[in-house]
């Protein structure tokens, strides 16, 4: 009898509720030697919460077309360590423009530690940034779209970051729809996670200004 993975990540737990297959989606258990790379290629250690989630889950099955992570794939190891490369080598002078009030550097890509952790097959990441901008956070989760070169603050954090999923969810900005061939896929209005992106952030900000007040 096939033994019954058992997982702590609070994420993947709450998109069950939502979509019940996910856990099938994602590739396990993690791979601590390839996460120990990834700290010796930034020179510097990873955000526990990072590490707790790679130690459960190696990214995604890589032949599914739509990822769990708003629609973007959850990164393996081995392939977040071929991205920083890439990084480095392809995009050195590249600059992307903060959308979000100095929270995120425009340093040139190269100069910078960012841990692309989702993708959507294109140009388009979700990322953990260590050098953030002079009012933001390291450690704070971010966009990188290399089509339109622009970035987005999401969260202060992989924890936050969480929070912010499962917002989408709960107030169906992004749900799960059925594709062709009868397999389930996360789906925003828009299409994709980054179209209509800065309307997005805006109204989950005053939803949650609302909420305080």
């Amino acid at each position: 009898m096939q033994e019954i993975y058992q997982y702590e990540n609070r994420l993947i737990k709450e998109l069950e509720k939502y979509y019940p297959e996910v856990v099938s989606r994602l590739n396990y258990p993690g791979d601590a030697e390839s996460i120990k790379k990834i700290e010796e290629e930034i020179g510097e250690e990873l955000p526990e919460s990072f590490k707790k989630l790679y130690q459960e889950f190696n990214g995604e099955d890589k032949n599914l077309y739509v990822g769990v992570i708003l629609g973007f794939s959850l990164m393996s190891a081995v392939s977040i360590l071929e991205e920083l490369h890439l990084l480095k080598e392809y995009n050195v002078n590249t600059v992307m423009k903060s959308k979000s009030e100095d929270a995120i550097s425009e340093e040139e890509i190269g100069k910078r530690i960012i841990i692309p952790f989702a993708f959507d097959a294109s140009r388009c990441y979700i990322a953990l940034d260590l050098t953030p901008g002079q009012k933001g956070k390291k450690g704070q989760v971010i966009t990188l779209d290399f089509d339109y070169h622009s970035s987005f603050l999401l969260a202060d954090s992989l924890e936050e970051f969480y929070d912010f999923i499962i917002k989408m969810m709960e107030e169906k900005k992004c749900q799960v729809e059925i594709g062709e061939e009868d397999e389930e896929y996360f789906e925003f209005e828009s299409g994709h996670f980054f179209n209509n992106l800065e309307e997005l952030l805006a109204d989950i900000n005053k939803k949650e200004e609302e909420e305080i007040l």
